[in-house]
């Protein structure tokens, strides 16, 4: 099940409309490329996953345009939070869910978005 959730929230995110930002401290990333990968033996940098499970590979730019990879271990019920916060955003109007890291458990983070600025007409009565 986590599998598909995965491949959902990677679906969702990636060409889409809505874009995933991640900050972090004082760091600010835009996701651009999302990967599920399989751990297949022990030289995984993502230790607390047994052989055969998923994680997630996200390819990242900064402000600078520097790019980075972020290797994820999320939960079901955190993929299951993106994916409802990304049909939210994008029903209203949204380019942008940004996840701001709460503290130090991995599943722990605040889920933002706003609609875009719509400038609408002024009509003026004389």
């Amino acid at each position: 099940m986590k599998k598909n959730l995965m491949k959902k929230f990677m679906n969702a995110y990636v060409g889409n409309g809505v874009h995933l930002t991640i900050r972090d401290g004082g760091s600010h990333f835009r996701v651009h490329t999302i990967q599920v990968m399989e751990k297949t033996d022990e030289s995984c940098p993502v230790k607390q996953l047994q052989i055969g499970d998923y994680f997630l590979r996200l390819l990242v730019r900064d402000k600078n345009n520097d790019e980075a990879a972020i290797l994820c271990n999320w939960s079901e019920q955190l993929f299951q939070k993106l994916l409802e916060n990304y049909a939210d955003a994008k029903e209203a109007g949204a380019t942008e869910v940004t996840m701001v890291k709460g503290n130090p458990n991995p599943d722990d983070w605040f889920l933002l978005w706003r609609p875009e600025y719509q400038e609408r007409p002024t009509t003026y009565i004389d």
